[in-house]
């Protein structure tokens, strides 16, 4: 009778102890589900944040332009020196305040490595990196007081096709389709021969022949850093944890910062007040060109960390063109009937690589001009 009686005494024991257990499961469960939610979210918040912040900067220089006078501007030695003094100065406050936003953050969520141990262990890449990042942001920022915000748009769509071309030159790991690189350079064609036609279809302007060399360069620049970056992650096992995207913007806008800060410091050096009108420019200094710029780097860098380069570049694309048709809509500007056959056509050849590529790795599932371009070749190309 004991043992009866105590069994009866245990039962309610092991009845809580199962429900327990099942509810702890099913928390995990709902945990793990939110945790998936939250993760498959965070992409596509970051994507969203660089997409309105680079609209916004984009805007925001181009008002600036036309405040300060450089719109109707020349192309004369003493405009072009002044020009870039403003860009010089811009690019130096906005990295100012990208370094204070990357400690800011660094602070508030406690990510990453101690300020200290990241510069103790500075590296070549990492400076390389930053080196690239300033140079880049310095011409850019030039192009967009030579010439339109729309205009800096249809030139730097080549810069997204040049990260494909890019990854399909350098990437020795995989065999890559010969349709895909084949689709990437016939994009970049399309996209160059779209921008050289909205810049010489109207009478020579200067202005915008001297745009588009800096912003071509400026988009080989930008390209190599962000193949180069992306490749030092995936060489250091870096996963895109937000402590290390913390680290790698830090110090990227670090050193951009004093590489940015010298060539302020020569300019003004040499140029001694003949050519820039300083209370000009500080008369016209606008908040939002400074923020804008820094924060959509951040979460740039931020989807570059969730994504591979190749998507990273089709993202980029879509972006300018969004880009494009907000400044158009912004300024009521108007663009060439072949530069919008350009743009169509460079969207168009993303989408087309994209699904090429995906149907590169399910051979079941090959488009049309996989089987094209295996009649006149080997399928694939080391």
């Amino acid at each position: 009778m004991s043992d009866a009686t105590a069994s009866r005494e245990r039962a309610p024991l092991l009845e809580r102890d199962v429900e327990a257990t099942t509810t702890r499961a099913k928390d995990a469960d709902d945990g793990l589900e939110t945790s998936t939610m939250v993760t498959t979210a965070a992409p596509a918040i970051a994507c969203g944040l660089w997409f309105y912040t680079n609209i916004a900067n984009n805007i925001a220089l181009q008002v600036y332009r036309d405040a300060i006078g450089f719109g109707e501007a020349g192309d004369d030695a003493r405009t072009n020196a002044w020009r870039l003094e403003a860009s010089a100065t811009t690019t130096c406050a906005q990295m100012a305040i990208g370094v204070v936003l990357g400690v800011l953050m660094k602070l508030i969520f406690r990510s990453g490595r101690p300020l200290r141990e990241l510069l103790r262990e500075t590296d070549g890449v990492v400076v390389g990196v930053g080196v690239l990042h300033g140079t880049g942001a310095i011409l850019t920022n030039l192009g967009f007081l030579f010439t339109t915000a729309a205009f800096v748009q249809i030139v730097k769509l080549s810069e997204p096709f040049m990260v494909l071309l890019f990854e399909v030159t350098m990437k020795c790991s995989n065999r890559m389709p010969l349709n895909v690189s084949m689709g990437a350079i016939i994009a970049v064609c399309v996209v160059v021969w779209s921008a050289l036609d909205l810049a010489l279809l109207h009478p020579i302007d200067d202005k915008k022949a001297s745009a588009l060399v800096m912003l071509i360069i400026a988009s080989v620049v930008i390209t190599y850093r962000i193949v180069w970056q992306k490749t030092s992650r995936l060489m250091n096992l870096k996963r895109g944890a937000l402590g290390d995207v913390l680290d790698e913007y830090l110090y990227m806008t670090f050193y951009a910062f004093w590489l940015v800060l010298a060539v302020v410091g020569v300019a003004y050096a040499v140029d001694r007040d003949q050519f820039v009108d300083v209370p000009k420019l500080v008369d016209n200094f606008r908040v939002d060109l400074v923020v804008y710029h820094p924060v959509w780097y951040y979460f740039s860098l931020a989807t570059l960390s969730y994504v591979a380069p190749i998507t990273h570049a089709l993202l980029n694309v879509i972006k300018r063109i969004a880009g494009l048709l907000c400044t158009l809509v912004f300024f009521q500007e108007s663009v060439t009937s072949r530069a919008w056959v350009g743009i169509i056509g460079a969207l168009i050849g993303g989408v087309w690589y994209s699904l090429e590529k995906h149907a590169a790795s399910h051979p079941d599932a090959s488009f049309f001009s996989v089987a094209l371009f295996r009649c006149f070749g080997p399928p694939t190309v080391a």
